[in-house]
């Protein structure tokens, strides 16, 4: 069938990347050990691991992936987890939950419960996943009653039953342990927990996501030495996620296990999967695929220039060239009170057709822009200056006048209008490695924090991230300019 074939093609390049999870033999094995069927499962036997609970308690059978998080859940203090959508991983959050709240595995405080908070990225959906462990618990209720094959009450409402409050739409509570929702706010100060559990990190609704992780939620777990374990889809590449994460390297942050799943993990379904690929890319979201199925950290919906190709574009062992004997073009963006006004200084070799940042320089904030032409003066004395592009602002005329006047030629660049295209194409010149950076870490930041946002009409705005800056970028885009439009568009196709 072809699209079977095609289906396996995909998924063994897809599974070139090699930070993808793999299940080892030894993992394959204890699954299948763990997978048995038992022919006298109790309640103290259940309790011995969440896989167990899952299966013959809740009645739900976990996948072998299902059971590796599981496994890691159990073993480790610190878990992250980056999953394609509708995998299940909110089955591993419930059924953990449920199993570690009702056993009391975990106990702190002066009452010796297990305490496990539940942050989602809105209060919300923080309600839902603990409705998902509530309805986790009444399938074990059916489960149990099943097994015992009683109809008393107490059979069918057994874990329900057990419950030492009612239930609520924030809190499920046993004598052993409880399971309390929090949204990304402060509320979560204070508490001492058992176990912290974040659902969609990397998308928390806080106007400081790394202030939340690092201020409030972390420090629930200091004085009970707690387990953290994180779940997200990714989003983009500034946030404490992408940095526990540490998506380019063979190994997460210090302390830290990663799990990192894609939609092809859950072969059962392909076909579904497959389909939703096919959709996506007749609709012009193939990126969008990439980051909610394949779960990769990659520009187009958040992050705009991808970091892969901004990272290979840096020499590692070349710095700032101050001087420069072959002809260079100025990219000039003019900052105010607030903002930055940058000069990016770039060399174009037509026999190679690449483009190198030689030097670079930014003012501070409020800088004098009438002093740029005496600035200007200096650098003739350094670079073969053949031509500048400047950002035709208000802010800049006067010193667009005065540098016209002294005898540079100033090709104006005007934002509103051409951004968009040029950024497009630098983008594109980056991905075809035709832009070389030397060892500038604030410029590699920048370019990687520069954001993208499609509008409720379908309009692409390309903008600085919150609280971030952008001079440096449209500096450096506006020295590309002359060369990036040049090429041939068969060789530089726009995304």
């Amino acid at each position: 069938m072809k699209d079977n074939a095609d289906f396996m093609a995909y998924k063994e390049n897809l599974e070139k990347f090699p930070y993808y999870t793999v299940l080892s033999e030894e993992d394959i094995a204890a699954y299948n050990e763990m997978d048995k069927p038992l022919t006298n499962m109790s309640l103290t036997i259940a309790k011995r691991h969440p896989f167990l609970w899952m299966k013959w308690v809740c009645g739900v059978d976990p996948y072998d992936y299902q059971w590796k998080i599981l496994d890691e859940m159990k073993k480790r203090k610190r878990l992250a987890c980056v999953t394609s959508r509708q995998i299940g991983k909110s089955f591993c959050i419930s059924s953990f939950s449920f199993w570690a709240a009702y056993n009391n595995v975990f106990p702190v405080g002066i009452d010796k419960r297990t305490k496990i908070g539940i942050v989602s990225k809105t209060e919300p959906q923080a309600k839902k996943l603990l409705k998902d462990v509530y309805k986790m618990v009444q399938a074990a209720d059916s489960t149990f009653a099943r097994l015992s094959k009683s109809t008393s009450r107490e059979s069918n409402k057994y874990f329900t039953d057990k419950m030492t409050e009612k239930p609520t739409l924030f809190k499920l509570e046993w004598s052993g342990g409880v399971i309390e929702i929090f949204p990304p706010t402060g509320r979560v100060r204070g508490e001492s927990l058992s176990f912290l559990i974040i659902d969609e990190a990397d998308f928390l609704n806080h106007e400081d996501p790394d202030y939340f992780f690092d201020s409030e939620a972390m420090p629930t777990l200091k004085k009970t030495d707690g387990n953290a374990f994180l779940f997200s889809t990714p989003k983009g590449t500034r946030s404490f996620f992408y940095n526990l994460i540490r998506p380019d390297n063979d190994a997460p942050s210090d302390g830290w296990k990663r799990i990192w799943y894609p939609w092809t993990i859950y072969e059962d379904d392909w076909k579904n999967g497959w389909e939703t690929r096919i959709d996506y890319i007749a609709r012009g979201k193939e990126l969008d695929f990439t980051v909610e199925y394949e779960a990769q950290f990659k520009s187009g919906k958040y992050t705009y220039f991808p970091p892969q190709a901004i990272e290979e574009s840096v020499m590692k062992e070349q710095g700032e060239q101050l001087t420069y004997h072959r002809p260079v073009t100025i990219g000039l963006d003019f900052g105010d009170t607030h903002s930055r006004t940058v000069i990016t200084v770039i060399h174009h070799d037509v026999a190679t057709n690449i483009s190198e940042l030689i030097w670079f320089k930014e003012f501070p904030a409020g800088y004098n822009n009438s002093l740029l032409p005496a600035f200007m003066k200096t650098l003739k004395a350094r670079y073969i200056i053949r031509d500048i592009v400047a950002d035709d602002c208000v802010g800049g005329k006067t010193a667009i006048e005065l540098l016209r006047r002294d005898g540079w030629y100033v090709k104006p660049f005007v934002f509103k209008r051409e951004k968009q295209e040029y950024y497009e194409l630098a983008r594109t010149a980056f991905v075809n490695k035709r832009v070389k950076l030397y060892y500038a870490p604030e410029v590699v930041a920048q370019l990687k924090s520069i954001e993208s946002h499609v509008t409720e009409i379908g309009n692409l705005q390309i903008k600085k991230a919150k609280g971030g800056n952008d001079d440096i970028a449209d500096s450096l885009v506006m020295a590309l300019s002359p060369y990036v439009k040049l090429n041939n568009r068969r060789k530089w196709e726009i995304f």
